[in-house]
């Protein structure tokens, strides 16, 4: 069962990518959300999805049910004097997963910076803390179910990728606004094995969204001085259910 959870897994993340069809741009967010938000989830031990959906089912008939939504950008800079390069991503991700409705709530941070010019250090920096092994966001975040859009408001400890140390503190008020046609996917998979039988379904939406608002740098410039306009919002609902004879 614990191959078939990873396998199942790896079915969604390719799905992520099916129902965003809009931009090349918009599919490679996908795929980051579905791969950074999954992970951060199995980490922080609250597991995922139709990870737990597989992992935890027990009994002659379980059912399990999940609900996922996420958001995600990827936008970058230049310095006026041409010397900055700055990359940064933001990912937002809810699930909850039944029976025992156990949820995961996560936000993942990325800020890189390259000076071509040689004058200061680069800097790779994330929100997670490897000294204790989750995310430094303090704050709040929401995704509506329309993928009308999406708020995250809060700041975080960012720590060097490298040497695990914290290089500064962002501070974070972002909005994501959806535009644009909504992408629709839908999944149902059926298994059969001698005295097993199991039913998979899924369902998807997403689309493409404008990200404004504030995300500091280690300079306390804000990144998104200029609006962006490479989101990505996606909901994502599904479940499994298995008949075991005995």
């Amino acid at each position: 069962m614990f191959t078939r959870a990873h396998l199942f897994a790896g079915k969604r993340r390719l799905i992520a990518i099916l129902l965003s069809t809009a931009t090349l741009t918009a599919a490679i967010a996908v795929v980051a959300v579905m791969t950074l938000g999954t992970r951060t989830a199995l980490g922080s031990g609250t597991g995922g999805g139709a990870a737990e959906c597989f992992g935890g089912a027990t009994g002659s008939q379980p059912t399990c049910t999940f609900k996922d939504g996420t958001a995600f950008a990827d936008f970058g800079n230049v310095s006026e004097d041409g010397c900055i390069f700055t990359d940064a991503q933001i990912s937002l991700y809810n699930n909850l997963t039944v029976p025992g409705r156990v949820a995961t709530h996560n936000v993942g941070l990325i800020i890189s910076q390259y000076d071509y010019c040689g004058s200061s250090a680069g800097v790779q920096a994330t929100d997670f803390d490897p000294n204790i092994g989750q995310s430094t966001f303090i704050g709040a975040f929401q995704i509506a179910s329309d993928l009308s859009t999406a708020t995250v408001n809060g700041t975080a400890a960012m720590y060097d990728s490298i040497s695990g140390t914290q290089v500064f503190t962002t501070t974070i008020n972002v909005t994501f606004t959806g535009y644009g046609p909504i992408s629709k996917y839908s999944d149902n998979q059926h298994f059969q094995a001698p005295g097993y039988v199991e039913n998979d379904r899924f369902t998807g939406t997403s689309c493409t969204a404008e990200v404004s608002g504030t995300f500091t740098d280690p300079s306390g410039n804000n990144l998104l001085a200029v609006p962006a306009t490479n989101g990505t919002l996606l909901n994502a609902s599904g479940g499994t259910v298995t008949i075991i004879r005995q």
